[in-house]
């Protein structure tokens, strides 16, 4: 089993920090966010994810989530970071964009591996480069979103694409207030295991939308 430590920040100082520690604390790779909130130009984001890479003694995955950090690297930019630092591994793409994926895959060293960070878009992002997802539904639904990405790497496009209409309602349910917050009570209810209550500002999920989700995990044998 694999630990990645995430230790992006948009302080690059304090993500070399946490990275430098992860490396020494033992983990397996880091999960490297793009800067949020400053919205850092390009040529930002290159000294940014560089000074990280450089002292990094593990693999990293670098992060690009556009909704969360108001900042997108543009497949130019990971390309030139992968070119220059063996250590980048993978690209989790959050941007929902499957063009924009399509071009990162063109223009990426083969041993860099796209990733989607979104668990109803996985099926697409696989049409176009990507090997995997790294998943919320995973917590709770991983068999489902395994057997999607079985059945395309197998050539059954058709019935990926029949699984995948199935997968995508309980995908966005775990997002029907701001994620982690149902997810965390989704693998409480499913698991048994107590994810606890988010740290504020996220608040625990409100009761309408505990009673929508637990007819979701009701309907699809969750719970």
């Amino acid at each position: 089993c694999l630990i990645i430590a995430g230790t992006g920040s948009n302080d690059t100082a304090y993500a070399i920090d946490l990275t430098q520690c992860a490396c020494q604390l033992g983990y397996d790779g880091m999960l490297v966010v793009t800067p949020y909130y400053n919205k850092a130009t390009q040529g930002g984001l290159i000294k940014h994810f560089s000074m990280v890479a450089d002292v990094s003694t593990k693999p990293v995955i670098m992060y690009n989530v556009p909704g969360r950090t108001g900042s997108n690297i543009e497949p130019k930019t990971i390309a030139r970071l992968a070119a220059e630092f063996p250590n980048i591994v993978a690209v989790k793409e959050a941007a929902g964009n499957v063009a924009q994926t399509a071009e990162l895959f063109r223009v990426l060293p083969e041993n860099v591996t796209i990733y989607s960070g979104d668990d109803g878009l996985v099926l697409p992002f696989m049409s176009v480069g990507a090997r995997g997802v790294i998943s919320v539904l995973g917590n709770i639904g991983g068999q489902m979103l395994q057997d999607v990405m079985r059945l395309y790497s197998e050539g059954k496009v058709a019935e990926a694409a029949e699984l995948n209409k199935k997968l995508v309602p309980l995908a966005n349910s775990m997002f029907i207030e701001s994620n982690p917050i149902p997810v965390k009570y989704a693998v409480t209810k499913v698991t048994g295991i107590n994810a606890g209550a988010p740290r504020l500002p996220l608040t625990p999920i409100s009761e309408a939308g505990a009673a929508k989700l637990d007819a979701i995990l009701a309907e699809y044998g969750l719970v």
